[in-house]
Order: C-alpha cells, then sequence, then structure tokens
C-alpha cells in the first residue's frame, strides 16, 4: 500500500525526542506513550521485539472489540527501550514510513486514557450509522481535531500534556491540551458528526483512497513524483474534477491516473478548460479525453518522459 507520506526530515527524531523529555521534566504526571495503528501493521506487536512490551488496546473494552487486532494501541514509551531516545529511535525504524505511530505525554495512564478517550473511538452520523474514528493515522488526524468543535476538541485533549506527531510532509507537529489528571468525562457516547463536517471528511481523505487504488493498479505512476508530490498531484486532479462536475469515482480515478502521468501545466492548457467546460455541461468524460487533440498531448507530457 502507497501512504503518500514523505520521510522524516532529519532533524525531526531529536526534535521529537527533546519535546518529549522536556514535558516529562515539567509536567506531573506525565505518561509517555506511543499511539499506534495496527490497521498499517497487524503483526508488529507479536515481533520479537515488542511482544513483552506493556500495551493496551483503546478498542478492548468498548464496542469496537472485534477491531483490536487492526485497532488503535498505547504503549508506554518505558516499555519499549531504556530511554525516550532509544524508544523513539525504534518505533521510527519498525513503522519504516508508515503513518501509524504517534506520542501522547498524558496525564492520565494508558489503562484510564484508554478508558476516558472511549466517546471518541467512534463517530456517528446523521443517518444514525457508527464509525471507527482513526485517530492513529498521522495523515487524518489533523482534519479530525479541525472537525472537532471547540468542547469536543478540548475534551478529547483534556488528559494530553502534549500530543506529538509527524505530518504527511515529515515535520514534527504538536497539539496541546489541559494536562488535566482528573477531567471531566464526555457526556456522549459517540462522537456526533453533522453531514456537513462527515462531508468534509469524506473530501480531505479522498486523495490518499485514489493513490491506494492507483498503488493497486499502476504503482509506476507513483514513482514519477514524491510521496508528498503524488499527493498533491491527485488533490489538485480532484479539484479539476470538482469544476468540471465529475462526481463518479471511475471519472475521478481516471482523471488522477492522467494528471500523475502529465506535466503540471496540463491543467492550464486551453483544450483542457474545454473538456472541463464540456464535462460540466454534461459530457462524457471518457469520451472527451478521447477528444484531446494531439498537441494537448504533446505539450503536457510529462519532462521526464521526454528527455
Amino acid at each position: 500500500m502507497y501512504f503518500a507520506v514523505s520521510p522524516w526530515a532529519a532533524t525531526t527524531l531529536a526534535q521529537l525526542t527533546a519535546e518529549v523529555e522536556s514535558t516529562r521534566a515539567t509536567a506531573e504526571p506525565c505518561h509517555a506513550i506511543a499511539l499506534v495503528d495496527l490497521a498499517f501493521d497487524a503483526t508488529w506487536l507479536n515481533a520479537p521485539r515488542w511482544r513483552r512490551a506493556p500495551r493496551c488496546s483503546l478498542y478492548e473494552a468498548g464496542r469496537l472489540a472485534e477491531l483490536s487486532a487492526v485497532g488503535l494501541w498505547i504503549v508506554p514509551l518505558s516499555g519499549l527501550a531504556p530511554t525516550v531516545a532509544e524508544a523513539l529511535s525504534a518505533l521510527q525504524q519498525v513503522v519504516s514510513g508508515k503513518p501509524m505511530f504517534s506520542v501522547l505525554l498524558s496525564a492520565l495512564s494508558p489503562e484510564a486514557l484508554a478508558s476516558y478517550w472511549q466517546p471518541f473511538l467512534q463517530a456517528r452520523t446523521a443517518d444514525g450509522l457508527d464509525w471507527p474514528v482513526r485517530w492513529g493515522d498521522t495523515r487524518v488526524s489533523p482534519h479530525l481535531l479541525n472537525a472537532m468543535t471547540d468542547a469536543e476538541r478540548g475534551a478529547f485533549l483534556a488528559p494530553l500534556h502534549a500530543w506529538l506527531t509527524v505530518d504527511r510532509s515529515g515535520q514534527l507537529q504538536q497539539w496541546c491540551g489541559a494536562g488535566q489528571s482528573a477531567p471531566v468525562a464526555w457526556q456522549d457516547s459517540v462522537w456526533a458528526l453533522d453531514d456537513e463536517r462527515f462531508g468534509q471528511l469524506v473530501d480531505v481523505c479522498e486523495a490518499d483512497a485514489v493513490i491506494s487504488r492507483i498503488d493497486d493498479q499502476r504503482p509506476d505512476l507513483l514513482k514519477h513524483h514524491t510521496p508528498l508530490a503524488c499527493h498533491r498531484r491527485v488533490a489538485q486532479c480532484l479539484n479539476l474534477a470538482n469544476r468540471g462536475g465529475l462526481q463518479a469515482a471511475p471519472d475521478r480515478h481516471a482523471l488522477s491516473m492522467i494528471g500523475l502521468n502529465l506535466d503540471e501545466a496540463f491543467m492550464q492548457h486551453p483544450a483542457f478548460e474545454r473538456l472541463l467546460n464540456n464535462t460540466r455541461a454534461g459530457a462524457s468524460f471518457a469520451r472527451e479525453i478521447k477528444a484531446l487533440p494531439d498537441d494537448f498531448w504533446d505539450a503536457c507530457a510529462r519532462q521526464d518522459a521526454v528527455a
């Protein structure tokens, strides 16, 4: 699976280590915990190095128990290595570019935090459906936090002194909470999401879903760009699809594949502008693509393909 995240910057591990150690030195109580999403690697905790490490499943005590094997786990850093630096370095190596690991600096113990976070592990949409919330996926956790109301976000982060994660570009990112050792429990059993916020989350996650499908079908297209550039290009193509009124998933997928195989200049080419105008008026995307003139393909060929 292709994850569209760049490698950590050269200074990120040192910055992450310094933040953890600094907060532990000044905040009391402070539990340094790794948040790990096993959907990316269900065998991770069974590897010899980690098999005896203390851990706590966020799903085990609730309605998502049957998904524990591929769910969210919290693991104290102290159980992974003698020092914070060694634990974080080992985690960075083992996840090898997967967006599955961040650090929680919590006033609550791992077990208490798992209990407190239960209402936030599922989102309920207006149609009454419940959806697991993948807080451990560092590609989407910023969008999840942005989708929360101030009250929801404040309650969710209340037990944390800080949540440290590495963003899509490989840079350290931090959210601060109140660091409360006795936070007030959230009054609802699930996180209620209205249609607007749920739709926004679906939109921001679409590019990653499209990239994953492209990786299954044409992984060669993803090798022409850095992971970050792949995500940017696909997101741009999906915006173009919106402009052209292309709502069908196969059309949006096809446009993204075409976009990865062309120079970025194709987006401004007059022939492509006409295509978008025509599809917005109801024309078939497939027919419009076939009707593009040869000079469009010549002018917009990817430069490394021409060289």
